[in-house]
């Protein structure tokens, strides 16, 4: 990895096909630093791959007193509102502020209506997937996942998950130079993963000390999720959560239980993995659904 160019507040960082979880953590650490010293800063991430999960990358701002942003762009898969073809990718965005008592305040979501690795789960289970997830590859809604993973995924709240996506691609492929999400190279990096990688991605880190005390301002947070969570829940809703909160609940429940279950399909998808590539690690003691 190296710098490409940089600035007090800023820098476009070049992951050279690294792993996407190592080139995103080193631009927000990058970026963390940068921020401690102007208040705010952006780290763009250019040849990356797949990046995991958002909410990583701005819980590390979390924890340092800052809040953190982390958008990125990926191959088409989802359909602008309007139409029902690919144009762009699932393309998330994490927002993350740090509480006090409380747990941090993390966002983390897809503009399609749900992560495309849920629908990937359920075709692995042979689970059916609600109708206003996908349509088929001939425009129409599905209940099948292995027809939604070979159609297409849709926007969440139709025209604003939509614009959305469009300001994230607009934003990650078009600062760091890297494709748009339905351009031919992010195509091919699909079925091709020796193509090289073509994604980008784009992290802010805002310093709350250089705004007011950070302290204060977590005390705060705590008071505005306590108001928040004080109101009375609907009738069909246990209680009010706040993003990321559920997250939260289940890490820490799997992490008393000693892990967590998965299904049998992915389980034995795991395995053959392991075997393939002649890997050396035990699995009969693993946690899976007979």
């Amino acid at each position: 990895m190296k710098i490409l160019r940089e600035d007090a507040g800023v820098a476009l960082l070049d992951a050279d096909d690294a792993l996407g979880a190592v080139s995103c953590s080193h631009a927000m650490e990058l970026c963390m630093e940068k921020a401690s010293q102007t208040g705010c800063a952006s780290v763009a991430v250019t040849h990356s791959n797949h990046i995991g999960f958002l909410a990583y990358y701005t819980m590390m701002a979390a924890k340092r007193n800052m809040i953190g942003i982390a958008v990125c762009n990926s191959g088409s898969s989802t359909a602008v509102w309007g139409t029902r073809e690919r144009v762009l990718g699932t393309d998330p965005f994490s927002i993350g502020v740090p509480a006090e008592k409380h747990f941090p305040v993390i966002l983390d979501c897809a503009t399609s209506v749900v992560a495309q690795g849920k629908v990937s789960v359920a075709e692995t289970e042979n689970k059916p997937i609600p109708g206003n997830w996908a349509y088929n590859k001939n425009g129409e809604p599905t209940t099948v996942a292995s027809e939604a993973m070979v159609g297409t995924m849709r926007p969440f709240g139709d025209y604003k998950g939509s614009g959305i996506a469009i300001v994230i691609s607009l934003i990650c492929a078009g600062l760091t130079g890297m494709p748009f999400d339905f351009e031919e190279e992010n195509l091919r990096r699909i079925s091709d993963l020796s193509a090289g990688s073509e994604l980008a991605a784009s992290l802010i880190a805002i310093d709350i000390s250089k705004f007011t005390d950070a302290e204060a301002f977590k005390h705060r947070v705590d008071g505005f999720i306590d108001v928040v969570k004080s109101f009375k829940p609907a009738p069909d809703t246990e209680q009010i959560y706040m993003p990321g909160e559920i997250e939260f609940n289940k890490v820490a429940a799997n992490r008393a239980a000693g892990g967590f279950e998965i299904g049998p399909n992915l389980y034995q998808k795991l395995k053959n993995i392991r075997d393939q590539y002649g890997m050396k690690f035990e699995m009969d003691h693993w946690k899976h659904d007979n």
